[in-house]
């Protein structure tokens, strides 16, 4: 018992002197030297990241402290996505490289899609790790410059490729004068694309258009798909808007999202629209009445900069 509290006492001592040092400056505080960050195992409901951290300890002998704790955290539009730590880690003379495994819930995905969204397709992420010395007496840390990413998205940015597609079957010619695709409501459970069509009709004869279905997917995820129903006639000679609600079931996204991370960050948006159109008793089914697709890559973790 009294070795046990020997050591003890002099455990105390070691751990004062070294925190003394600290803070008259005869022991030089460990400085950050390098970090990376990487994606790791990926679940269906979380993601890791795996970040190396290098210290670099200038004095002459190993700091030999079990407290030295590393934390990690992340951050996209304010929404705490991530967070990890690891403790009792011995510096090393020299360099020493820490990894922390930090975990994303990719469970919130959806809340920070609206984020995204509402805030014009902009998120700022926010990579925040620290390193602290817990000298008993005191707790120097080592600076370790977080990192800030802007990650901006457009998309619908090239909706208009579709703008003079020409839609011919049997005798029925029609022209897709002008598309715009806009964001419309959104709410916890939804996303809404609203999808304005200007089509134009040269024939000397009416087409009804009793239905519109749609699919959209990302990475062949499929988030949505419904029929709109409301659709008028196009009367002949006319120019009409035919306008469309497209819903994205935001409950879908974080399968999206991790389709997203195993494609190494790229997705393609695909929104496909059918139509059935009737003339004089006949019934055509368009399957391809507007395709639109878009890719984007992005860079979450900042890895490229």
């Amino acid at each position: 018992m009294k070795k046990l509290r020997v050591l003890g006492v002099v455990f105390l001592i070691f751990i004062g002197v070294i925190a003394l040092g600290f803070t008259t400056g005869f022991l030089s505080i460990p400085s950050f030297k390098s970090i990376s960050n990487n994606w790791g195992n990926i679940s269906n409901t979380t993601t890791e990241i795996s970040s190396n951290i290098t210290i670099e300890n200038n004095n002459p002998f190993s700091i030999v402290i079990s407290r030295v704790k590393v934390t990690y955290a992340l951050k996209m539009n304010d929404i705490d996505m991530a967070k990890g730590s690891v403790e009792n880690i011995n510096l090393q003379q020299g360099d020493t490289t820490i990894e922390v495994i930090s975990y994303l819930n990719n469970t919130k995905i959806p809340e920070w899609w609206i984020s995204h969204i509402t805030n014009n397709e902009t998120t700022s992420i926010d990579i925040d790790p620290m390193v602290v010395i817990d000298a008993e007496f005191s707790e120097p840390s080592i600076t370790v410059p977080g990192k800030t990413i802007t990650l901006s998205t457009n998309l619908l940015t090239t909706i208009h490729a579709n703008e003079g597609k020409k839609i011919q079957v049997g005798l029925i010619n029609l022209t897709i004068e002008s598309i715009n695709g806009t964001w419309g409501e959104i709410n916890n459970e939804t996303t809404e694309i609203l999808v304005d069509l200007v089509l134009s009709n040269p024939l000397p004869i009416s087409i009804y258009i009793p239905q519109v279905n749609y699919t959209i997917a990302m990475n062949d995820i499929v988030l949505g798909k419904g029929t709109s129903k409301n659709t008028p006639i196009l009367t002949n000679n006319s120019v009409f808007t035919m306008s469309l609600s497209i819903l994205i079931n935001n409950n879908m996204l974080d399968k999206w999202f991790v389709s997203h991370l195993q494609n190494d960050e790229h997705s393609i948006l695909r929104i496909s629209i059918a139509s059935t159109v009737e003339y004089e008793g006949l019934s055509y089914t368009i399957d391809e009445f507007m395709l639109y697709t878009h890719e984007f890559d992005t860079d979450i973790l900042g890895s490229n900069l």
